[in-house]
């Protein structure tokens, strides 16, 4: 890759998830703002401009990484690629995710998939 440094908005409650999600793209030289809950997702967006949202499908209080996604890109205006991560194989969350138009990697997360997905998601 050259050129720009990647930024990556991962949206994931685990803070072990978020943590591990954060040391392997730092490792592929990616900057990465590291949130919690949609409070945190807006705070960093406000702060820097993402190439692509990273979320978990399932947070606390309700939240999806459906929603997150969607605020995120109403906020910057702009349809910014992003990939949910799942371990749910529901049809209906799968369906949904399919209308949106939204890429699903599925846990637990393995380093080449998610690289693949990245760059895919990435290119168009």
């Amino acid at each position: 890759m050259s050129g720009k440094k990647r930024t990556i908005l991962v949206v994931e409650d685990d803070v072990m998830v978020l943590m591990g999600l954060q040391m392997i793209l730092e490792t592929w030289d990616m900057e990465v703002l590291p949130a919690e809950d949609m409070a945190q997702a807006l705070a960093c967006v406000a702060r820097a401009r993402p190439d692509l949202i990273l979320s978990d499908l399932r947070l606390r209080a309700g939240l999806t990484g459906f929603e997150v996604v969607e605020k995120v890109r109403d906020v910057l205006g702009a349809k910014v690629p992003a990939i949910i991560l799942t371990g749910e194989t529901g049809k209906a969350e799968l369906a949904e995710g399919l209308r949106r138009h939204l890429t699903f990697l599925h846990k637990p997360i393995q380093a080449d998939p998610l690289r693949a997905a990245i760059d895919a998601a990435m290119a168009g």
